[in-house]
Parts: C-alpha cells; structure tokens; sequence
C-alpha cells in the first residue's frame, strides 16, 4: 500500500493537536509501550550457514487476543495474516496477499538507473487442504500442500531488465526475501545478484561477525588491486570484483583502495553465499523445497514450493499443529494453528437386540430437554421401533413416547429412527454428513464410510468417533459433536 504525507502548517490544527496529545498522552504512552516493550521483541543477528536459515527478529508475544481463539496471539495479529475458513471437506481457494495483509511486503518505488520504478511483493497461497484420516495420521488434524501451494514474487512495473549492468555497471538494489541484493544481470530466465553485509575495512582491521573473526591483511594495489583476508585464521588473495570462500565464508572484494603512503582500504561483501546465479525453474538451494521463479519480461523475480507437504515420515511432512513452513531467510512463515475453539456435546449409543440406549443432551416433542433416549422393539406388538424418554417423569407412560426427529441441543444435527429398521441417522442441517447406526450399534457408517479404525476418527464436519474398531463386540460407540462445523486456521507472518 503506498502511503503519502504532507506537511500542515495551519497554526489551530498544531495547538489543537497538542492539546489532545497533552490529555491523552499517558493513555497512548501506555498503549505503545506496551506494543513495543523490549519483553515482547528479542533481536537476533548473526550468519548461520546456508541461505535459509539467517535469523533476524523473533517476535515472542504469547497474549491472547480472544479468550475462545486462544490459538490467535496478539503477535499474530500485529505482525501477519490470519488465514481462517480452513475445513476438512475443503481444498483453500487461491488467495492472494500484498503489504496490506502482512506489513513486511513492500509495495512502493525503487529506484534505477536515475528513475522510480513502481515495485511490488506479493504471497500466494492455493491448493492447501486439511487431512487426518490417512492411517499413518491417526485422526490427528495435519495441514498439507501440494507443489505450488505457496509462491513468493517480486514484481518491477515497466522495468527494462536488459538495461541492468552493461558497461555503465548500473545495478538493481533492493530487499529479496527480506534481504538486500544488488543485480547485476538479468536476462530473460536468469539473473545474477550479490547478498551479504558489506564493510569498508582498513588494512590490519578485524571484525567479528557471528563466531567467526575476519580480518583485513593486506592491501595489494599496482596491476593486481586484491586483498589478503583471513577468516580465523585461514586466508587468501582476493581480486577486486572477484568472490572467494575462506574457511567456509563468502567473502566478494567491491573496491581495493591501495596506497603506497598510508594503511589501503577494501569495501568487503561477506556473507554465506554472496553471489547468486538463479535460473528459473531451478533449486532455491540445495535441500530447499523452493525453486527459483525469474522473469525478464514480466521483471518478476521469485520463489515457488516445489515439493508436496501431504506425507508423515519423509523429508517434507504435513504440518502439525504448531508447525511451519517457511520461505527462504524466513521471510514470511505459513504456521498451523489448529482447530479453533468450538463447544460440542458427547453422544452414547449402546445397544443390544431388543432396545438401544443413546445419551446425550436432547430437545424431544418441541417441549422437553433429555439426555436419555431408548428405541424399543415390538413394544404394541406390530414389529416397530419406537423412541422414548427415559429421563422425564410422566404422569402417563405413553406420554413418554417421541414422535418425529429429535433436535440435539446447541447442535446443527437431528436425530431420527426409521419405524420398520430401526436404523438410527444423526442428520446435519444441510442434510450432508450423515452418520448412520443399525439399531443393534454393530457398525456405524460416515459419509457412506464404514469405519473400522482403531483410532479417534474425524468427520468432515468435524464429529469424532470413538471406539469403531471393537463396535461389532461392544455393541458401543461415541460421538463428539460440536456446536457448528469445526473450522481450522493458519497465520502468515
């Protein structure tokens, strides 16, 4: 989102704005201070080997932003996306996310070569869906992706790729995936750019960065313009313009500086790996599950998930709850939050070959609430099923008999028997995710699948179903209903 300010000069409009910051300044003071205290922040730099794992800040708030969404944190909501409206029986439709969305995305001008070029980063997210009934998940809710479920582009507006470089050396500089690159080429599929922290060091100089210390040794000028740099240690010449790795760091010399009367300089890019040739539709890195998107015609640079999330056991996994994937640097998290907060109600159902037994929390004739219901057979003698209340008192038995469906309380299903089969159907609203029981609870069907499992299995909706492996000797079986369908959520930050 580009954002705009002017300056007001207008005299009343500045007293007034005193006046009111005068009043309200301790309640604002507060409110930033606690926004921004040094508790809820902690600042990380350092150089961890491989382009994907540098960390720069760690947001560690853990306050609750709502006591029934207490998988929401107040840093979630500050610092990223909420994705919601996740749901079993649902694949996630594409969605598209800029800086309006997540605050670290830029959308505004860079500029090259003596001109502002607009420039935008944008996260798309498709393809994403929930999963928990493959027998290695054992109920357990996973979040998975498939191969480009998630890309990462960086778009220039009316960029002329071609004119990068050249003889003129006018390069591209802006932040990749959160980190500051200056581009060299670009031709078409390919691009080259440089990455790293650079320093302007004087000969005899050392630095430390991370655990390693660094340090300037010499300063060569005449027909050669390199340095001597040694890395703990270890060291090489380097030529101006050139990049080498000492004892493990990217070191790339920009500019030498020699003299023959006093100490030379060299500006030094140091990094893991400084200088990058990435050619679309090749691996990020080595082991990374993105690969490179690069786009001359479009001047659209980027990344795209390359490997499928939807396995347990195997080198990309489906996200746990609490889990994330990340694109390279860590620039933006995709994090798995669960199922949110929902009220649901246990139903029972024994049975046996002459009555069944359900209990649970039941609205019966429009009038009674009940939590034990009893379906009976050949109870006139005309070899029918029939339901009653086993838990009101009735001044008359026959009062106690239920006519119709049942409504469960504070739920969206209903409950009904058939007369002639006595098979018992919890019904949803939507007439969609019907689980259904033989009157003896021998075996229970969801969705038209006969379960047999031996663990907690779970609904589209949302229902878990407990105790199908033994169904046929127990003649048992439980049901935990919630409220509304069970919806699960993400956050991007």
């Amino acid at each position: 989102m580009k954002k705009t300010y002017n300056n007001d000069n207008n005299t009343m409009i500045m007293i007034t704005i005193l006046f009111v910051g005068l009043l309200l300044g301790g309640i604002f003071g507060g409110l930033i201070g606690y926004m921004v205290s040094p508790e809820k922040v902690v600042t990380i730099t350092e150089i961890v080997p491989g382009p994907e794992k540098t960390i720069y800040i760690i947001d560690s708030t853990n306050k609750t932003t709502n006591e029934d969404d207490t998988n929401v944190t107040l840093g979630d909501t500050l610092n990223g996306y909420i994705l919601e409206d996740l749901y079993l029986d649902e694949i996630f439709s594409e969605l598209t996310l800029s800086d309006r969305d997540i605050s670290k995305l830029f959308d505004g001008e860079i500029e090259f070569d003596g001109k502002d070029y607009d420039a935008e980063e944008l996260i798309i997210l498709n393809n994403i869906n929930l999963d928990t009934n493959n027998d290695d998940m054992e109920g357990n809710v996973y979040l998975t992706l498939k191969e480009g479920s998630i890309s990462y582009l960086y778009t220039f507006d009316s960029l002329d790729v071609s004119e990068i470089g050249g003889e003129d050396e006018e390069y591209l500089i802006f932040n990749l995936l959160g980190q500051e690159v200056k581009v060299s080429s670009w031709d078409d599929d390919s691009i080259v750019f440089s990455q790293g922290s650079e320093y302007f060091m004087t000969e005899g100089d050392s630095i430390t960065i991370g655990e390693n210390v660094i340090t300037l040794k010499y300063v060569m000028g005449g027909n050669t313009d390199s340095v001597y740099v040694e890395v703990d240690g270890i060291g090489k010449e380097i030529y101006e313009d050139d990049v080498k790795t000492v004892n493990g760091i990217e070191i790339r010399v920009n500019m030498v500086l020699a003299s023959d009367y006093k100490l030379g300089m060299a500006e030094l890019l140091i990094g893991d790996e400084v200088e990058i040739e990435a050619v679309d539709g090749d691996e990020y890195a080595e082991d990374s599950p993105f690969k490179w998107i690069v786009d001359g015609d479009t001047a659209t640079i980027g990344v795209i998930l390359s490997e499928d999330f939807d396995e347990l056991d195997e080198d990309f996994n489906a996200l746990s709850v609490g889990k994330k994937l990340c694109l390279p640097n860590d620039f933006v998290c995709l994090t798995y939050k669960g199922a949110k907060e929902e009220d649901s109600e246990k139903y029972t159902i024994k049975g046996d070959d002459e009555e069944t037994e359900i209990y649970g929390k039941f609205i019966i004739n429009d009038r009674e609430s009940c939590d034990d219901i009893l379906i009976r057979y050949n109870v006139s003698g005309d070899n029918n099923y029939t339901l009653w209340d086993e838990d009101n008192s009735y001044e008359d038995d026959d009062d106690a008999q239920i006519f119709g469906a049942i409504e469960l309380e504070d739920s969206e299903y209903t409950l009904s028997v058939d007369n002639n089969t006595g098979v018992i159907t919890f019904v949803n609203a939507d007439a969609a995710y019907n689980i259904v029981i033989p009157f003896e609870v021998s075996s229970i069907t969801v969705d038209g699948i006969s379960l047999n499992k031996d663990y907690d299995y779970i609904t589209n909706y949302g229902v878990v179903v407990s105790n199908t492996e033994d169904i046929d000797e127990d003649l048992e079986v439980a049901l935990t209903i919630p409220e509304e369908q069970r919806e699960f959520t993400g956050i991007l930050a």
